[in-house]
């Protein structure tokens, strides 16, 4: 990659419209894995803290979510224990 390639590449990570897209989440796998993602790029300079934040609270959605439904799920088998 050329210098142009990069400097489009980093132009379009900073347009918070593609924040979505350069972050899919749809599950609580993919929400783990921005989150690993989001504070590589930030630790590297390309994303700012408040990218950052608003990967980690779109995350936070889907594994809060999955935590509910796990606990929910061992309250259940709890109830048939003897």
């Amino acid at each position: 990659m050329n210098t142009v390639e990069l400097a489009r590449i980093y132009s379009a990570m900073q347009d918070i419209l593609n924040i979505p897209v350069i972050f899919p989440i749809k599950d609580t796998a993919s929400a783990t894995l921005m989150l690993i993602k989001a504070e590589c790029l930030h630790k590297a300079g390309v994303i700012s803290e408040g990218e950052k934040q608003w990967v980690e609270s779109r995350a936070r959605i889907f594994l809060n979510a999955a935590t509910l439904s796990l606990s929910a799920l061992l309250s259940k088998d709890e109830a048939r224990l003897p």
